[in-house]
Order: C-alpha cells, then sequence, then structure tokens
C-alpha cells in the first residue's frame, strides 16, 4: 500500500485556510453591515475561495490506494464528529440563551463540514474504478446543474456537497509532490500568483457591492433564484465561482513555502481541532459581548481587533490538548481514522 508523504507545504496551506475559516465566521454578521466595509471586503474575499480550497485539501490528504475495502473507520469517525459537533453546540446555546434547535439531517452551519467529508470518503469509494476525468467533470456539471434546484438545501448537507464536489475530487486524483513541484517551479509562477490575489483584493475593494452579492453563491448552500442581488443569476455564475475558486486558491499555495513555519504549519496539521471547536468558542464570546464590547472603539480598531482575535483563537486551538478529545475518538473508530488527528 503507497504511503503518502505529508508535505508542508500543504500544511501551510491547510493553515491559511482554517485562519481563514474562523476569520469568516468572526465577521460574518458584521459583514451584513454597509459601514463594516473591512468585514464586508475580508469577508467576501475569504469566502470566494477559503472553503472550495479547504475541500480540496481534504480530497489532496485523503489519497487513493490500492485497498479494495471501504475505509469505514474514517466515515464512521467523521459522522459521530458531526452529531457531536450539532450536539455540543445545541446544548451550549441552550445553556447560555436558551435558544437553537436540533434537526439530524438537516444543517446549515459549522457541523456541514464534516458530514460532507464522509459523503466524499464514501464517494471515493464508489468511483475507484472510474477515470478521473470522468468523475471531475460529472462533478463539476453536477455542482452546477443543482443550482437550479432549490429544493436542494441544506437536508443531508446535499447543496455543499454537489457545490464542493469538483474540488474534492480534483486534490483527490492530485499528486501532492508532484503538484507542489509545479506550482514552485518558476519564478514568474509568484509573479503571476501575487497579481492574482492583489487583482482580486483591489476589485472587491473598488467593486465592493458588486462583488458581496455573490455571498449566497459563495456559500454553496443557496440556488441561483436566491441570489437576487445577480442579475439573471445561473449557472454561469458557478463557472465564474469555480474559476475564481481554483485560481486565487492556487495562487495563494504558490506562495506557501515547502519547510515548516512556526504556528502555521501546527496551525494546518491540527485544523481539523480548529474547525471542531472555534465555533463553540464564538458562541460564548458573543454571549458574554465581547464583540459588542469592542463596538465602542473606533470603528477601524473594532473591526481589526475583532479579526486578530480569530487569528490568535485559531492558533491556541491548534495546541495538542484540544486534540486530545478528537485523538480519542479517532482510537475508538479505528487506526485509519487516527490519521485525520495526527
Amino acid at each position: 500500500m503507497p504511503v503518502f508523504e505529508r508535505l508542508a507545504k500543504w500544511d501551510n496551506l491547510k493553515g491559511v485556510l482554517i485562519i481563514c475559516v474562523v476569520i469568516g465566521h468572526f465577521v460574518q454578521y458584521g459583514a451584513a453591515q454597509e459601514e463594516l466595509t473591512l468585514f464586508r471586503n475580508v469577508f467576501i474575499y475569504i469566502y470566494s475561495f477559503h472553503m472550495p480550497m479547504f475541500i480540496f485539501v481534504m480530497g489532496l490528504f485523503y489519497k487513493r490506494t490500492e485497498e479494495t475495502q471501504l475505509k469505514t473507520d474514517r466515515i464512521r469517525y467523521y459522522l459521530i464528529l458531526y452529531v457531536g459537533l450539532k450536539t455540543l453546540i445545541f446544548l451550549l446555546r441552550q445553556w447560555l440563551t436558551g435558544e437553537g434547535s436540533f434537526t439530524l439531517l438537516s444543517e446549515d452551519g459549522t457541523p456541514w463540514y464534516m458530514f460532507a467529508a464522509a459523503v466524499y470518503m464514501g464517494l471515493a469509494y464508489v468511483i475507484r474504478n472510474q477515470k478521473p476525468a470522468f468523475v471531475v467533470t460529472v462533478s463539476v456539471l453536477l455542482g452546477i446543474f443543482v443550482g437550479y434546484d432549490a429544493s436542494i438545501g441544506d437536508f443531508l448537507v446535499l447543496s455543499r456537497i454537489f457545490v464542493y464536489a469538483p474540488f474534492f475530487f480534483l486534490g483527490y486524483y492530485a499528486e501532492p509532490k508532484t503538484l507542489a513541484r509545479q506550482l514552485d517551479g518558476r519564478k514568474m509562477n509568484y509573479v503571476i500568483a501575487l497579481m492574482v490575489m492583489i487583482g482580486l483584493a483591489v476589485y472587491c475593494s473598488r467593486n465592493l457591492e458588486t462583488a458581496y452579492a455573490y455571498r449566497p453563491l459563495f456559500t454553496g448552500r443557496h440556488a441561483y433564484q436566491v441570489c437576487k442581488e445577480i442579475e439573471n443569476c445561473s449557472g454561469w455564475n458557478r463557472i465564474l465561482s469555480y474559476g475564481i475558486a481554483l485560481v486565487v486558491g492556487m495562487s495563494l499555495a504558490v506562495w506557501m513555502p515547502n519547510r515548516k513555519i512556526p504556528l502555521l504549519t501546527n496551525c494546518g496539521r491540527h485544523s481539523l481541532g480548529v474547525y471542531f471547536w472555534h465555533r463553540l468558542v464564538l458562541y460564548i464570546l458573543n454571549f458574554y459581548m465581547v464583540e459588542t464590547t469592542l463596538q465602542n472603539f473606533d470603528l477601524l480598531w473594532y473591526q481589526i481587533i475583532w479579526m486578530a482575535i480569530a487569528v490568535i483563537l485559531a492558533l491556541v486551538l491548534s495546541l495538542p490538548v484540544f486534540e486530545v478529545p478528537l485523538q480519542w475518538l479517532a482510537k475508538l473508530c479505528g487506526d485509519k481514522a487516527k490519521a485525520d488527528v495526527r
């Protein structure tokens, strides 16, 4: 059975992406306010690529092997994480505010990723004998056409599963060392990548309302008819969002060095723990009105400090102590599941 060689480049990329996930959740409500322009700019910039690329790296780490058996231990692990996180969020909200509801088979919040991960791992087994080009093409077409059916939404996380599937399979079929070598091969790659990332930032800044109209589309949850601020929103807009996510995400990957970076590499290696715990901490911070207190500062400084707290939280949650419960659960689920918390 081939052994997956873990490269620091991809851990660094995953570290940046999980920090983006935490920042995105911290600013998502403030971004709805037009006066908070920094939040709006950061939110729409992050959401244009961070979850598609996070799914891509998941596929990259979930490499193909010669195994013919379904990896039920990993699938079981992620399904338990899904139910566990939903339960913890429900209990925490009930304890703090007495609000919140629990619906096992439908999810619009943070736990969706765990359920989607389990589904993707199952699909990887189902399509194991299919040609990569066929699988990627079909997944792209399904991701485009799912937007025309408003009935496909948060139930079983179906909308997000369909929309982000192309990125999982692109990562699944990619060879990490070869891809890293291709991205790092020429100095011109760095120039082009920097121009792409800066170009998107400038566009979002100068055309903020036009860019922000893509918010419902970038979440992967909504049908085209919900994206009312995009004129005649259709599959062409999905194709555009796919292109943005892939080009900007790969541009970011170009700039990720293939060596360990203090804090960042560790954050990437332990991103699942960061993902699992950060929403719970955010609920607690909101209950104790930390963000509300920061609003007493200058508007710009409030936004900067709040995002700085998000970055610090991501780094703190990547410490080994926060993975102890996940490691315990992985051990119960089997040896292969433990690979996801190493």
